[in-house]
């Protein structure tokens, strides 16, 4: 008979449950940005971004969202999600202290966590590499989407 502790143990799973919470809140995010550009790019402005930075931003947390949920570039989206939340810690959240910045640094830890780690074994990348040497193990940390 199995032990309990040998039931939840599935890292492959734990990470789908991590990407999929993240990549909900990012395209929650993405999406609300897009559904009011003129006032996104109104704050980004208000912050001396440009109108280019809010559609990319706006996009990235759209498609990087989707990307974590589906397992797929997770590892190119994962850097340029990290990339957006350091730039908002800096400039939006951090002069506001840490009770504002909680979030964004939890969904930076997790960018940068899903980028060393790849994309998992629940995902389009792993199940499109089931030959793959790298993704033997059931991790697919192949760099898809990085090569």
């Amino acid at each position: 008979m199995k032990s309990i502790r040998h039931h939840f143990h599935s890292p492959a799973l734990g990470l789908f449950i991590v990407r999929l919470v993240a990549g909900v809140i990012f395209i929650y995010e993405g999406l609300t940005k897009l559904s009011d550009m003129h006032a996104t790019i109104g704050y980004f402005a208000s912050l001396g971004f440009g109108v280019i930075l809010a559609w990319i931003t706006a996009l990235i947390e759209l498609l990087g969202g989707i990307s974590l949920i589906i397992g797929f570039w997770t590892k190119f989206f994962s850097f340029l999600l990290s990339v957006t939340m350091l730039v908002a810690i800096i400039k939006v959240t951090g002069p506001a202290g840490l009770e504002m910045s909680m979030a964004p640094i939890l969904l930076l830890a997790i960018s940068i966590s899903v980028l060393f780690s790849g994309c998992g074994g629940y995902s389009v990348c792993r199940w499109n590499h089931k030959d793959c040497k790298e993704c033997s193990d059931g991790t697919c940390a192949c760099g898809h989407g990085m090569k």
